[in-house]
């Protein structure tokens, strides 16, 4: 009996080695995704954050042309960049000048 456990320990790929590498890899294998999954959640974190940063200057910036638009003088403002008078006023044209990208007519 002692001769055969001498060989058995010899071969390079007995049952017992190639269970344990066997078991190795199969955690390995079920390490992988948790892994990635963990290190893609930072760059998805950076990037959320980003967006949420984009969308609180948007809406800072809504709020303050909210609060110019609820003041008369804004009002008057807007209204005569789009052309209109008040009653009794006299329009004048003057002709040739470029037409304003940020005015909003309708």
């Amino acid at each position: 009996m002692g001769p055969r456990l001498r060989d058995a320990d010899r071969r390079p790929f007995s049952l017992r080695r190639v269970a344990a590498a066997s078991v190795l890899l199969l955690m390995a294998a079920l390490y992988v995704s948790p892994v990635q999954k963990y290190l893609h959640s930072g760059d998805r974190m950076r990037t959320d954050t980003a967006q949420v940063a984009a969308l609180q200057r948007q809406h800072d910036q809504l709020q303050a042309e909210l609060a110019a638009l609820q003041t008369k003088s804004q009002i008057i403002i807007l209204a005569r960049a789009c052309g209109w008078i008040f009653p009794n006023e006299h329009p004048m044209v003057v002709a040739d000048l470029p037409a304003s990208a940020a005015t909003k007519c309708n």
